[in-house]
């Protein structure tokens, strides 16, 4: 029964973290990277396209490779992601 706590934790964050990025991003390109608010706004499409892509190809690859590997390796990519998108100055690397 623990190992469902867990995942359902792990599920719970994630989700949690996704919903702050989308919430969240539109106002620090504007601020951080001076996107204009139009731009910043579209180019939360791109976080949201992102979260997609990541579930098509997370959902892949979870057939292929083992759990803890994989949600370690998407934990780092997450981080670098965030990490990236937290020191851009610019929109276009804040973005990718």
């Amino acid at each position: 029964m623990t190992g469902y706590w867990l995942a359902w934790a792990v599920v719970t964050f994630c989700v949690g973290v996704e919903f702050s990025l989308t919430f969240w991003a539109a106002d620090n390109l504007r601020e951080y990277t001076g996107a204009s608010a139009a731009a910043a706004t579209a180019g939360v499409t791109a976080v949201v396209a992102g979260m997609c892509a990541g579930r098509i190809v997370g959902g892949r690859m979870a057939l292929l490779l083992d759990t803890r590997p994989l949600l370690l390796g998407a934990l780092v990519l997450s981080g670098a992601g965030f990490a990236l998108f937290w020191l851009s100055t610019a929109p276009f690397p804040a973005l990718a």
